[in-house]
């Protein structure tokens, strides 16, 4: 009789209650899972490499930097290695940076950077003036850069 006491039964569908936990976990991630499956995004770039003979030529004019150097009694305007334009504020430099930007412009029609490095002691209006002639509207130079030199 002691012996029927302690004694496990084996019943039928005992694997039933292990199982349910299992599935209950199954309903709870798979649709999460399911989800960001669906909710990624593949990036993709598209390129267009230049090809051999396209960048021989225009490694000379579309590789030389534009550069405005703003000083606090006026600006230096570098393309490449050369000096192209020097102005003091003091000046109408307003025309005369324009005209210059725009003849680098159709020299080099494909570039759209400018790199311009301004002294600390500069006053703010100048900067912006500077960078209102660049920009043009869009028209010369719509990215503007601003750099300090390395050390």
């Amino acid at each position: 009789m002691l012996y029927k006491r302690f004694r496990k039964e084996k019943r039928k569908g005992a694997f039933l209650p292990i199982l349910i936990p299992v599935m209950n976990l199954f309903l709870l991630i798979l649709p999460f899972v399911i989800q960001n499956a669906f909710l990624q995004k593949i990036a993709s770039m598209e390129l267009q490499l230049p090809s051999i003979s396209e960048g021989v030529a225009q490694k000379t004019e579309a590789s030389k930097d534009i550069i405005i150097e703003i000083k606090k009694d006026g600006f230096t305007l570098f393309w490449g290695d050369e000096k192209k334009l020097e102005k003091d504020f003091k000046d109408n430099y307003g025309p005369v940076l324009e005209e210059k930007l725009m003849e680098i412009k159709r020299l080099a029609p494909q570039k759209q950077d400018l790199m311009i490095k301004v002294d600390p002691a500069v006053q703010y209006e100048k900067v912006v003036s500077v960078m209102d002639i660049a920009k043009s509207e869009g028209k010369l130079f719509p990215n503007i850069v601003f750099y300090d030199e390395v050390k």
